[in-house]
C-alpha cells in the first residue's frame, strides 16, 4: 500500500484567508512590533521559514523560543472562512477512493498545525489525514517528509521510501520529497508549470489530485 503525504494550499485547497493580519498580530504579540507581512518569493516555504523571513526584513532577533511562541500565536488568532478558501476540484472524492482502497493518507505541510487544521475543517477534510508534519516543526521541508513518514509507521504503514508520494503544487514539494528520498507528484493546480516540475525531476506530473487514481 501507498503512503500519500500532500501538501495543502495549492494541493487540495487554494486561497490563505487573513494570513497576514493573524501573522502581524501574532508579531505584535509575541515582540511588540508592528510589522507588514508580504509573501513575496516565500510562496512554497514552511510557516517557520516565513516567520523567521519576516523577522529578518524587520530586523527583529529570530530566537527559537520566540519564533515557536509567535507561530502557535498566529494559529491561536487565525480565523479560517470558506469565503476566503476554497476546495480544489475532485480533492474529497480522491482521498475518498484513496482511502477506501487501503492507502495511507497523510499531510506533509508547511502550514503550522492550527492554522492548517482550521482551514481543512472547512471542508470535512481532517477527517483523511489524520497525521502528518508541519510547518512548525523545522525551516526544511525534507525534515517533515521524514517526519511524516516516521508517524505513518506507528499508524501501521510499513517503511518502503519508494512507496511514499509527496503530493504538491510547488518545486518546494518536489525538493523536499526528493531530499528525503521519496517519489514526488507535481500537481499543475498550482503556479508551477510542467517545465518547472520537470526541471525539478518530478516522477510524476498530474493535472489535478485525480491524477493519483491513476498512477
Amino acid at each position: 500500500m501507498s503512503l500519500f503525504l500532500f501538501d495543502i494550499d495549492g494541493t487540495l485547497i487554494t486561497g490563505l484567508g487573513d494570513y497576514e493580519s493573524a501573522l502581524e498580530e501574532a508579531i505584535w504579540t509575541e515582540f511588540q512590533k508592528k510589522v507588514k507581512v508580504s509573501l513575496e518569493g516565500l510562496h512554497g516555504l514552511t510557516d517557520k521559514a516565513i516567520l523567521r523571513e519576516t523577522l529578518k526584513r524587520n530586523n527583529i532577533n529570530v530566537k527559537e523560543d520566540s519564533v515557536s511562541r509567535c507561530l502557535f500565536y498566529f494559529g491561536e488568532i487565525y480565523t479560517a472562512s470558506k469565503e476566503k478558501t476554497k476546495l480544489l476540484p475532485d480533492v474529497e472524492e480522491t482521498l475518498e477512493q484513496l482511502r477506501n482502497r487501503g492507502d495511507f493518507l497523510a499531510l506533509v505541510t508547511g502550514n503550522a498545525t492550527q492554522f492548517a487544521r482550521k482551514r481543512l475543517a472547512l471542508y470535512d477534510l481532517n477527517k483523511y489525514l489524520p497525521s502528518g508534519a508541519f510547518g512548525e516543526e523545522s525551516y526544511e521541508r525534507a525534515d517533515l517528509v521524514a517526519f511524516a513518514v516516521s508517524r505513518a509507521e506507528t499508524r501501521g504503514w510499513k517503511k518502503d521510501l519508494n512507496d511514499v508520494y509527496v503530493v504538491g503544487d510547488t518545486i518546494h514539494d518536489i525538493r523536499g520529497g526528493k531530499r528525503a528520498g521519496t517519489r514526488s507528484v507535481g500537481v499543475l493546480t498550482g503556479k508551477a508549470t510542467t517545465k518547472d516540475f520537470q526541471k525539478e525531476g518530478a516522477d510524476y506530473i498530474i493535472k489535478d489530485l485525480a491524477g493519483l487514481l491513476t498512477l
